[in-house]
């Protein structure tokens, strides 16, 4: 009887020992990774711009860090330097203006060929108003300048600008985007009676290109799913 007794403990204790290693605790565990992986882009775009109550065309880029290919962190600029551009309200003044400064973005099913995300960026923006002065001279080699303007007034704010796109992958390496933004504007530590922050926020339209490379993993598979 004891011997039976005997046999029946030491059965149990391998059956507790042996479940015990199939279910092993830990005080401390590692978490996942939250980044899989890493990717990086540049993005020209043009913008169609509300600027002083009206629209002008805007030149800009971006240079990017992608996350998991949906989230993306880096810095974005855009701007015009031209004297073309004359609205009515500080006519004859040419305006010139850029906005940059710190950019995220991110995107819903990037796998998808279309597919659409939301950004956001905040930074600051200049606006300056120059007269225009059609003087020509030229040097004693024969080369010709123009003085062609003079700032009359210049104004720094600070900038907001919430956004919406919709995007398509064309190649591995290649998406085209486009989208719509409204930039929100705050007196910055220069501003001028004539330039006012109304002037520089409002909508803004745009389009571009995002070239580089959006997802290269940080983590190669296992040996059992290479296997599978």
């Amino acid at each position: 009887m004891k011997k039976r007794i005997l046999f029946s403990m030491v059965i149990l204790m391998a059956s507790i020992q042996v479940y015990s290693q199939d279910s092993v605790a830990y005080l401390f565990h590692l978490p996942k990774p939250l980044v899989t992986s890493i990717g990086f882009y540049v993005a020209p775009e043009i913008n169609y711009s509300q600027l002083c109550d009206e629209f002008t065309f805007q030149p800009g880029i971006s240079a990017m860090v992608l996350l998991n290919n949906r989230f993306a962190i880096g810095g974005t600029f855009q701007g015009n330097h031209s004297n073309t551009f004359t609205p009515s309200s500080l006519s004859p003044l040419a305006v010139n203006t850029r906005s940059g400064g710190f950019k995220m973005e991110y995107t819903f099913s990037p796998s998808s060929i279309f597919h659409f995300g939301l950004n956001a960026m905040i930074g600051g923006g200049h606006l300056q108003a120059d007269s225009l002065v059609s003087t020509s001279y030229s040097t004693h080699h024969g080369t010709n300048y123009m003085d062609n303007y003079r700032t009359v007034a210049e104004s720094n704010f600070v900038l907001l600008k919430p956004g919406v796109f919709a995007e398509a992958n064309l190649l591995k390496n290649l998406k085209f985007f486009t989208g719509a933004s409204y930039g929100f504007a705050f007196d910055g530590n220069q501003t001028s009676t004539r330039l006012t922050n109304s002037m520089i926020q409002g909508f803004n339209a745009y389009a571009g290109l995002k070239l580089g490379i959006f997802q290269f993993k940080l983590k190669k598979p296992d040996a059992n799913q290479k296997q599978n």
